[in-house]
């Protein structure tokens, strides 16, 4: 054991040894005690009893004056003094419900806006809010860049510039990540709905080469379970064949070559 903990070891004993002496004291109570309990006077308290009771006359009369006064201030009613209220501790605008500030220019938002709708072509609603945020993130970016450098201005105290930087460093970097978050959901919304499209067309040929196959077997059955009919051979024909001819045509002496037809001729 080093020696520091020795001393710790050494001061925890002595504090205990002092509650333990303490609590075997025996309860004398104050001025203070009395006043505050409910219970018969105790001892007398350090001022006579009728200013006592005037002091405790007072704070109740001053605790029901406190919630009388308490219902007269609920706070703005109307939605113009909520909405003015809403911004009392408005520093940065970089969190909560996002709006163009008085400061920036409203057209620049609506173009980049305008821009990223031109450029991505949503169809559905859920692609439109992905590419409105990403036009609210990249404009919360831009603003916590021109804020770090504002926090540069030598009129600021040195110390307040740290914590004004590191925070919106902190607000640039979050904003840039959720840019790209909503790009890439984005992407991947259209990447799942392409291949679902796709998987339908190439669904819809399968089924029709599984037709086309099961057409194909069918008939294959049809023509292996048909009794085949024997052709019948041709008749003789008692004809006299002719002579084939030749190139240059049937030769004048043909009958000398053919025995039938000098039969017939005799």
């Amino acid at each position: 054991m080093t020696a520091r903990q020795q001393r710790r070891q050494a001061e925890r004993k002595a504090r205990k040894a002092a509650n333990k002496a303490e609590s075997k004291q025996p309860f004398v109570p104050t001025a203070s005690t009395v006043v505050s309990t409910t219970e018969p006077l105790a001892i007398e308290p350090q001022f006579p009893r009728q200013e006592y009771a005037a002091i405790k006359r007072a704070a109740v009369n001053r605790a029901e004056v406190n919630r009388k006064n308490a219902q007269h201030s609920t706070g703005p009613r109307t939605p113009e003094g909520k909405a003015a209220s809403s911004q009392n501790n408005f520093r940065h605008g970089l969190t909560g419900h996002f709006a163009v500030l008085p400061w920036e220019d409203l057209d620049r938002y609506l173009d980049l806006s305008a821009e990223l709708h031109e450029e991505h072509q949503p169809t559905t609603m859920t692609e439109h809010l992905l590419v409105e945020r990403m036009a609210q993130h990249q404009w919360l970016g831009q603003r916590a860049l021109h804020l770090q450098n504002v926090c540069f201005n030598m009129d600021l105290p040195l110390c307040e510039q740290e914590k004004l930087l590191a925070l919106y460093l902190r607000y640039g970097t979050t904003h840039d990540r959720a840019f790209h978050k909503c790009l890439a959901d984005l992407l991947k919304l259209r990447a799942q709905r392409t291949k679902e499209e796709n998987g339908f067309e190439s669904q819809k040929r399968q089924a029709a080469a599984e037709a086309r196959k099961q057409e194909l077997h069918q008939l294959k059955i049809r023509r292996l379970t048909t009794p085949k009919i024997p052709a019948k051979a041709p008749a003789a024909s008692s004809s006299v064949p002719e002579m084939p001819k030749t190139r240059f045509g049937t030769p004048p002496n043909a009958e000398n070559f053919n025995p039938l037809l000098k039969a017939q001729a005799a």
